[in-house]
Formats: structure tokens, sequence, C-alpha cells
């Protein structure tokens, strides 16, 4: 084994690769880098030098295998032989002002190493030494825009003059690893001002912000130094620590790299500024708040009188030092993270405060928070403590920890920093612990990783269900059994929940409020009674119920008198549980305790276990468990709309959460929109897709690579694409109900993916077709399934048809970006680049929709088609943006299940019913929907888009390059006509813009048969005119609705089979003037284009009498209006069946919002109400 060291007042490191010594180890900077060191790589061998053997024995407590050496800066020979013996010197004890130092380490660190052993030394220098012109030209408190900087700027740094603060040392380090670079590598680190707690074993503090507040404590004023104006940047100690870590994983890797040592090795490392007196400023409001210090006033001080009041310490206060930190970040990845955070911390009785507090340590996982439950243990605190939290000036004897202290232990949030030493926590994941703080650092054991399908409002609620499920599990209780609760809170009720779980026979509960009281009875108690009706309600109650008494009494009250009830109801041999903090003495009769062999426990704890069994409690339960919540107010509202609210109107509460960050997903509008934004990736796929081939077939190298294709044999290449588009279709029709939206569309694009990099890596014209086909899957499920999603998510009729316009538009954005990206390719046309880039770049794409898809939403009507009911709520609720108890939530939800109850009232769907029109008109509405993608492909919309620039070659003879351009902008103002449908798709609705798009088609069409027909530069122009024109008329109509209407003309259950037909049609309809448009150009030239001029045209009779207005109207009130128009003997029109049905739905919101709901827990409130006047009567 190798060894290497590393020295900062020795910081020996060393290991199965290197050892690392370090100066300095019980100072504020080394002994933070040191622990991150020893935390990170303890397989290094470690030496520190320390000046007296007392804090030796500190460093060797705490790093029990780190080699001590006794010795001081003086000690030359010690740092000498030590450096020496050291592969790497990490030197930050008084580094930057001890010159002896300096030169005993760069002797050794020569003396013992060579060019195939190198040595490197890490220097700690200071910012300090940027203040020099400041200093040099008497300026004291002005403001400065110089800035340094240590990228473009180093040899600035490298050279400033020698009167500059540190230079003289800094010199030492320069010289030794610009001399001996082939033996020495040196990296000198200026840091600025450090703040934040250090983590070493002695000192843990900095010094410059300490002897500003100090000042300002002791002499009661606010320093102002000359003008009062000067920046000094800053960093955190965990960051400085973090950059050393770099350089010392640099060095032992034995990263040579001239930019990262010797004379270009110069580290800034900052991340941000202050002003110093607005930093003066800051501390003396703080220490008012705390009541250090009265009101302070501002004094200013000129040079002498700042020395004489601080000493240079505070002339450094009127300096500048400022400089930006690019080195690290470069070359070493290096980005300062470590902030403070937001923390509700107890003061004292009644002193609650928002405070910024630090981050947290190697051990220690940091959560950003998003929710954290008010317990009664917080109100008894905030009201009479410290009961169970320390004193003021006794700090907690198992902990250590004193106040003011962070308050909360309900809490939920997702991992945002990963200590060093803790293993099986990934960044970005939930999980729930404890805390009222935006951040909050806790040892990671105490974190459980919360599923998917919980939300974080409900991993608020995992800790005090833990705690009932652990006092379930030590008392005893068995299936069976008979309890009693008294007091209905968040515990009582857990515990009542977790007991019916559990089995228990009958469960009685106490409680005195109305509200709590039907929360008991939904979460399975047998009967709640009011202990205030009568002196021996409970007691007779009991027994009516469970004579002789219960198994087990829980008291989750906290008073004398639900103790004394809870052993006047149990049983001999009965266990009685306390759950609850109690604020005054307890009186306990130990003899009647003993006589009756009860058994007292008590407890409020949990074990990850108990957090475990929760956790998938809330996966099963969880939309029923939400409705423990009756109210979220934001950290800054904690005290007023939290704790002060609990106090004063307990009764109208369970459980309070105060809002911390939130959740991670969006929900409402926000949700709505990142679903619009995942289906418009999945159909700029679509364009993209559907437009890179065609103009791939001008391109020199492409056609050379497959051996210059025959025209008939390009267009069956491009038709195998139709093809593949066509099997996806189809197999959707059987996939997309089992598998659902969400992973329909990802499916989708996983083929894509594969089909991209099959296409961009091809050298054969099978290995082609292979990916084209492959490619045509995923397109055939979107297609089939992302409007259907978009649909089903979208609550607002009136934004459905935009929000479709809106996919429409981004699949038009990726033929536009595709044209583009051919015509650029046109300067490379010899290059393989040239093409296999534009087809490579579709699987890019899709990656980016696979990513994002599993962090939105699942359809809700898809979820209820599966009797997921809960779910469908959760997600309702999200898309709502309310509460799941809302009653828009509930009546979307009610209204869903009815519909679908409905139609399977009609029979299940198969192939028969898909040919029967039933009480639903399923065949139909699917043949209304493949109708409109008929319109949509017959009618010539792929002789443009897939062959503009072959069309604008062969009928109009422009130049391969001029053609690529014309079809590039052309295509841009379809997008833009497309954009413009979002405007006018719902207010014109989807009848009258399908009149309106064939009629323009079909006038395209046969004035361009005409210009090309006459002939002439005139006629032709004319043709290309209107050319571009057909997009304004088809991107105004049939592009959009083509795909909107079988996603909402057909069922609940028929959509994804009406849809997935629908999309075999589009798909055949394109396959078939794919294949004939080049033979059908060649062969009959401008004749060809009459036969789409023909086609629209007779579209119009069809649109006028069969199909029917859409917009406006929810998916069931569509479903209603079919089953209304074609009921047994109906007369009523296509308009008058849209009124009724609006008015019908519209009834049927009013008849649920009166409706008692069925609760959550499968009990009805109005039950628990009939069932006490029944027990009163």
């Amino acid at each position: 084994m190798i060894k290497k060291r590393v020295t900062e007042r020795a910081v020996d490191v060393a290991g199965g690769a290197s050892d690392r010594e370090s100066t300095g180890v019980t100072g504020y900077i080394a002994g933070d880098a040191f622990s991150v060191l020893q935390s990170k790589h303890p397989e290094y061998e470690y030496a520190a030098l320390v000046r007296t053997k007392e804090k030796g024995d500190l460093v060797k407590k705490a790093y029990p295998s780190t080699r001590i050496v006794i010795g001081d800066l003086d000690n030359s020979d010690v740092l000498k032989e030590e450096a020496s013996k050291a592969d790497i010197v990490l030197h930050a004890a008084d580094a930057s002002d001890h010159e002896g130092a300096a030169n005993a380490i760069a002797a050794g660190m020569v003396e013992g190493h060579s060019k195939d052993h190198p040595g490197f030394w890490l220097h700690t220098g200071g910012t300090g030494i940027l203040t020099w012109e400041d200093d040099e030209k008497g300026r004291l408190g002005e403001h400065s825009d110089k800035e340094y900087n240590d990228w473009d700027g180093v040899g600035e740094l490298t050279s400033l003059p020698d009167s500059a603060f540190h230079r003289n040392v800094d010199k030492v380090v320069l010289a030794a690893g610009t001399k001996h670079s082939d033996v020495l590598k040196t990296a000198l680190v200026c840091p600025p001002t450090i703040y934040g707690r250090g983590r070493g074993p002695v000192a843990v503090r900095s010094r410059q912000a300490y002897e500003l507040t100090k000042l300002i404590l002791n002499d009661k004023f606010i320093p102002v130094i000359g003008g009062g104006k000067a920046r000094w940047n800053h960093v955190h100690v965990a960051d400085l620590s973090q950059l050393f870590l770099l350089l010392v994983e640099a060095a032992a890797a034995h990263k040579l790299d001239d930019e990262l040592w010797g004379k270009r090795g110069y580290y800034l490392c900052e991340s941000g500024e202050h002003v110093w007196t607005e930093l003066a400023v800051k501390i003396a409001k703080d220490a008012e708040e705390l009541g250090y210090v009265g009101k302070l006033e501002k004094k200013d001080l000129a040079r002498q009188a700042a020395l004489d009041v601080a000493g240079f310490e505070a002339i450094s206060w009127g300096l500048n030092s400022r400089g930006k930190a690019e080195r690290a970040h470069k070359l070493l990845g290096w980005k300062p993270s470590a902030k403070t955070m937001k923390a509700l911390r107890f003061h004292s009785k009644g002193d609650l405060r928002l405070d910024e507090v630090q981050t947290c340590g190697p051990k220690e996982v940091r959560l950003k928070v998003a929710y954290c439950g008010i317990c009664g243990t917080d109100i008894h605190e905030y009201l009479d403590g410290p009961i169970l939290l320390p004193a003021k000036d006794r700090p907690d004897p198992n902990t250590g920890a004193g106040l003011p202290l962070i308050m909360g232990h309900e809490m939920s949030g997702t991992v945002i920093e990963v200590g060093h030493d803790v293993k099986g926590f990934v960044v970005g994941l939930q999980h729930a612990a404890g805390g009222f703080a935006s951040d909050i650092c806790v040892d990671a054991i105490a974190v459980v990783p919360l599923p998917d399908n919980v939300t974080l409002k409900l991993g608020a609620l995992a800790e005090p269900l833990a705690v009932a499920a652990h006092m379930i599990r030590i008392s005893g209780f068995s299936k069976g059994q008979k309890a009693l609760v008294l007091g209905a809170g968040p515990i009582g009720c857990a515990l009542t929940l977790l007991l019916k779980e559990a089995g228990a026979a009958c469960i009685l509960v106490s409680e005195v409020t109305e509200s709590r009281s039907a929360q008991a009875t939904a979460c399975g108690a047998d009967e709640v009674v009011n202990p205030v009706v009568g002196a021996s309600a409970v007691v007779d109650a009991t027994m009516r119920l469970m004579a002789p008494g219960a198994d087990v009494a829980f008291d989750a009250c906290g008073i004398q008198a639900t103790f004394d009830q809870a052993f006047e109801c149990t049983k001999p041999g009965a266990t009685i549980f306390n759950v609850a903090i109690h604020e005054k003495p307890l009186q306990i009769d130990l003899n009647r305790l003993t006589l009756s062999e009860k058994r007292l426990l008590a407890g409020n704890a949990y074990t990850a276990e108990d957090f475990e069994s929760v956790v998938r409690l809330l996966e099963r339960r969880g939309s029923e468990i939400d409705s423990f919540i009756t109210a979220v107010v934001p950290l800054e509202d904690a005290v007023k709309g939290g704790f002060e609210e609990l106090v004063h109107n307990k009764a109208h509460h369970s459980k309070i959460l105060i809002e911390v960050n939130g959740e991670a997903s969006p929900e409402g509008r926000s949700l709505l929109v990142c679903i619009t934004v995942s289906c418009g990736l999945g159909f700029m796929l679509f364009g993209y897709d559907q437009g890179v081939f065609g103009g791939l077939l001008a391109n020199p190298s492409f056609l050379k690579q497959f051996n210059q294709p025959s025209v008939m044999l390009q267009g069956q290449i491009v038709s195998t694409y139709t093809l593949g588009c066509i099997v996806g279709s189809v197999i959707a029709i059987f996939t997309g109900d089992p598998l659902g939206r969400q992973r329909s569309v990802m499916l989708g694009c996983i083929f894509l993916t594969v089909g991209g990099i099959l296409q961009a890596t091809s050298f054969s014209l099978a290995h082609m077709i292979v990916g084209r086909i492959t490619s045509g899957i995923g397109i055939g499920f979107n297609t089939t399934t992302i409007p259907i999603w978009q649909s089903e998510t979208c609550l607002r009729p009136s934004l459905r048809g935009k929000l479709v316009a809106i996919q429409l538009t981004c699949l038009v954005f990726g033929f536009v970006l595709t044209n583009w990206m051919n015509f650029g390719f046109t300067y490379v046309p010899t290059n393989q680049v040239s093409w296999r880039f534009p087809l490579g770049f579709q699987a890019l794409l899709a990656i980016g929709t696979v990513a994002f898809v599993p962090f939105l939403v699942e359809s809700p009507r898809w979820l209820c088609l599966k009797d997921r009911h809960e779910e469908a709520r959760a997600v309702l609720a999200r898309l709502h943006a309310k509460p799941i108890e809302d009653p828009a939530v509930r009546e979307s939800l009610e209204i869903i299940i009815e519909t679908i109850a409905e139609e399977r009232a009609d029979g299940e769907i198969g192939w028969r019913e898909v040919f029967h029109n039933g009480k639903q008109q399923t065949f139909r509405r699917i043949l209304l929907g493949a109708g409109a993608n008929v319109f949509q492909q017959i009618g010539g919309v792929n002789v443009v888009a897939y062959y503009l620039p072959v069309v604008l070659e062969r009928s109009f003879g422009f130049s391969p390059r001029m053609a690529l351009i014309l079809s590039a902008v052309d295509s841009m103002q379809w997008m833009f006509w497309g954009a413009m449908t979002t405007q006018v798709i719902e207010r014109f609705g989807r009848k009258k813009l399908m009149i309106f798009g064939a009629s323009g088609c079909s006038l395209c069409f046969a004035v361009t048969a005409i210009g090309l027909g006459v002939g002439g530069k005139v006629s032709n122009g004319v043709a290309v005119a209107f050319i571009f024109l057909f997009y304004f008329f088809f991107g105004m109509s049939f592009m959009t609705i083509g795909f909107l209407y079988p996603s909402e003309i057909n069922g609940n259950r028929s959509r994804n089979l009406g849809a997935a037909i629908a999309m075999v049609t589009n798909w055949c309809g394109v396959y078939l003037i794919v294949s004939i448009t080049p033979i059908g150009i060649q062969n009959i030239s401008w004749r060809f284009y009459i036969v789409f001029a023909v086609l629209n045209a007779a579209f119009l009779p069809f649109i006028w009498f069969f199909y029917v207005e859409t917009a406006g109207l929810s998916l069931d009130e569509i479903d209603r209006v079919f089953v209304l128009k074609h009921a047994p003997g109906s007369t009523l029109t296509y308009a008058q069946a849209t009124e009724q049905a609006k008015e019908e739905l519209e009834a049927e919101r009013v008849e649920i919002s009166g409706r008692p709901e069925k609760n959550r827990f499968g009990a009805m409130v109005e039950k628990h109400m009939a069932d006490h006047v029944e027990a009163v009567a």
C-alpha cells in the first residue's frame, strides 16, 4: 500500500491510496475541512499538527485514527519533516501571515518529493490582499467597482504589489510552485469573509463578523467606517471546505493540469458580497429583537477612531475586497450551495420567532420542508413551556441542544442535500421527518421515504399516525379486544383508525366537540359519547357496550378527569395507556392500580417499523386520512393562523398544517399547463418526425447512402413510417385502457427513442425501414392517447379545444424545426451528419417527454373506469386546486362515476358494441371521430406536409435550396394559423370551422391546378400563393379538429377505442396519400391537385348533416346529448338535446351538493348524529 498524506497543521491523510497532512486542524477553517475529509475519505491516513497535548487529545477523541503531531508554526524543523513525508499538505493555521512556516513547508515538500512522486501543497491565503489599493490610497468606506477575477485575471492576482496584505507569504508559495513545479504542485486558496458554524473538534466560529457583533453588543453603537460603502465577498465555511476537498481529491488522483497548480493555481472562493454597514445594521436589529441591546444609532468612525475601538479588524470593515471565483468552478466543478434557512423557533413561553439558522452536517439529510403539522405538545410548549424542551440555561442532557430550538415534529419534505456519510438517500426524493423550517437538517435515520402516490401533505400526518401505531403495538392490544379512546384529537382519531384496522371488536370514543366526534365516527368508532352530558356518561356507555369494561384504554387528552375515566372504564387486568402530555402533575392511586392488577403504560414515540407501517397505510387509505387536515397556513402566519387559532378555536380543528414550501407537484392551472407542455412535446415529436424525411429526399449524402432510390421507392420508404403509425394505433386499441393514459404516452416515446436511434445509425435500406416503422409505432400510440389525456384532464370545457390546438401548434413547430434543420444541412450536403443528426434528434425530444410525464397525473376518468375512485378524487382535487373534500371535487367525481355507471348499463364494450348503436350510440360516435380524420388526411394536407419541397421542385421548377426555403417559410405560417386556432376553436365551434376549412382547401387546390395547367410565370405564382394559402384554411380547421373530435365525441368506456380507430383511419389516409403523391405528380402533373379540390368539396354535405357541435360542452354533457337525441321516441334535434343535457347535468350537480356525502372512511356523518340521538333517547 502506497501511503499518501495531507498536512494542514497536519492533516496526514492516507489509506489504500494516499496520506494527507493538515496544519490548523483545531482552527475554524482547517477543522471544518478536516471533518469533511475524514467523512468523505476515511480510508486516508491523516496527521494533524496541534500546539498542545490537550488539543491533541480533543482531535484524537474526534478522529481516533489521526496521528497527532505536537508543535506550532514556529517549529520549522517539525513542519519541514512532516511536510517532507506528506503527499498533500493543507495549510490553514494563520497560513496567510506566517512566512517562516511557509518557507519550512516549501523546503520540506521539495526535499521529500521528486518528479515521479510530486507533492501537493494547498495553502490558505486571504482576500485581505485585495484591499491593497484602498489602503495605499487612504480610501475608507468608499464604493469601488474594482473586481478581481481568478480566471481571466489570474496574472493580476499573482503579481500584486509587495505592500499588499499577505503578499509576502503568497510570494513564497507561488515561487515554490513555479521554481520547483516538477516536484511541487501548489494551490493558493484565498477565502473572503467566512460565515457559518464549523464542524471541527474545537473552533467553530469565524472572526470578522464575530468581532463586528462583539463591538456592537459591547459598545452599543453601529459602526460606520468612513463612507460606509465598502463591500467584501463572503463564503460559507462548508463551501470553502468543499473546495479544499475537491483540491485534495485532484491531488490524490495526480491531476497535473498546469491550470490547477503553480503560477496559475490561485483560487478565489465566494458566494456573494455584503456591505459592511448594512451587515452591522442587520446585526444591531437582531440584537435588539433578542433583547440584548436597545435601539442603536450609527456612529461614523474615521481611521484612527476605528483603530481605537477594534484595531485593524475595524479598518477592514471600511475596505473593499471584491472578486469572482471562476477557476474552481471551471476546473473542479465547485459551486457554493450552503445556505441559511428560515425556522420557527421556541425562545421562551409565548415567544415563537421566525429566525434564520444554519444548515447541516455529514451524517444528516437536509430536507426542503413542504408541510409540518402543529401537535398538541407544540401547543403545550407554546402556552406553558418549556415542559419537554430544555430550559434557557439548561441544555438537554441527552442531545446537548439548548434554546432557541426549532419546533415541529410532524413534517414532510423533499431531500435537497445528503451528508457525506449518509447512504440510501437521493436528492429529490420525498420524505417525512420533522420541523417548522424552510429547510431542516435531521439525522438520516429519522427520515422515511414516501411512496410516489403519497402526497407531502399526507406525509406530514405520518408522525402522529406512527405514534398511534407504536402505542397500540406496545400496549399488547390484540384482535377482538375492546378499546376506549379518550379524546378525538389527531392522536385519538389516529388511534381509532388503527384500532379498527387491527380488528378491534368495539371502539368507544369520548369527545366533547361535534366536529371531532364526527371525525372519530368516520375513523371507525362504534360510538362517540360526550362526557359533558353527564358525570357518568363515559362509564355508562362503556358498560353498555363492553361490560365488564374495556380491555385497553388510551388517554389522549392529558387531564386528571380523563385518566380517572380510563381507570373506571377498564376491566381488571386491563391496560391504561397515557399518550398525552400533562401540563399539571397527575395523581395516581397506586394501591387501586395494584389491587385491580391493571397495567399503566405511557409513551409518545415510535420506531422506524411503526413509521414504515403507517406509510403503507397512507398508500392504501391516504385520500381518507386527508380529512384529518382542517386548515393549512403559511409559515409566516404560523403563530397567529396556526398556534393561536388552535388555542382559541380548537373545537373547529383536527390538524392544522404549516405550509412551508408546499407540494413539489403542481396543482390547478399550473398542473394543466404542465400536462399541456408534456402533450405538446409529444405532438412536436409527431410534427418533427412527419417532416424530417421529406426534406432528406433531396439530400445527396442520404441518396448516395441508399443507392439513389427511385421515386416509387422513396414513396415506399416514407410510407413504411405510416405503416408503423397504423400498427401503433391498432396496438393502442388493445393496450390503451389497460395501461392508462400516462403509461401509453411513455410507451410511445420509448418506441420513438429506439426508432430515432435506429434511423440515425442505419447503413442499409432494411435498417432504415425498421427504424421508420419503430418510430411510427410510437407516433401511433401518442396520436391516439395524447388528445384523450389532455381532454380528460381539462375540467373547463371552454379550454379543451384551445389546449388541443396548442398541441397541434407544437406539432407544426416540430415540422418547422425539421424544415429549417434540413435547409441548414444543405450547406454540408456530402456529410452524413446532414441526415443522421436530424433523424437522431427526435430521440432527444422523446427522452425529454418520458422524463416529464411520470411527475404529472393520470386521467381521473380512466381511474374511475378502473374503480379507483379515491385516486380519481385526489387527482380531481389537484386539477381543481382545491381541498379533497371541496364540493367542486365531489361533484366532478360523482358525475363521472354516474356517467360511467349509465354506460355500463348499456352492456360491456366489445367489438359487437362497436358496430351497435345502443343507448350510448357508440358506433355513430366512432364513425364521427373517424370521419373527421378522413377529412383531415384525404383532404390533401400530406401532399404539402410531406412533399412540399418535391412539389416545388417538380411542379414549379424551383431549385432544391429555394424549395427548402419556401417549405420552411410555409410551415412557419402554418404554425401561425395553428396558433390562431386557439382563439376561434371555442368561439365558432368545431362544425363551422370544418365547413370553413373544407371550402377553403377545395378552393386552394382548384386554383393551384388551374394555375399550373395554364402555365406561365404569373399563373405559377398564383398557384404557389394558393398552395401557401391552403395552410390558412387547414390550420384553422382540420388540423386541430381531426385529433380533438375523437377524444371528446366518444364515451368514457369507448374513448380509447374510438380514438384508436380514428387514428388507424388517419394513418391509412396518410399512407394512401404519401404513397401516391410522387407518382401522381410525376404522371398526371397539375391534374393531381383537382382530385383534392373535389374531395374537399364532397366533405361539405357530410359535415353539415351528420356532425354534432361539441364546443363548450363537458364530456359528460356530450354523452348525455347522444342519449337524449337517440332515446326511443325522441323528437329532439341535436341543439335541443344539447340544451336539455346542460339542464340535466346542472340539476344533478345541485342534487349532489345537497346529498349527504358518504365519508371516505366508509361511514356516514349523518349516521353518527342519528345514532347519538337514538342513544340519548
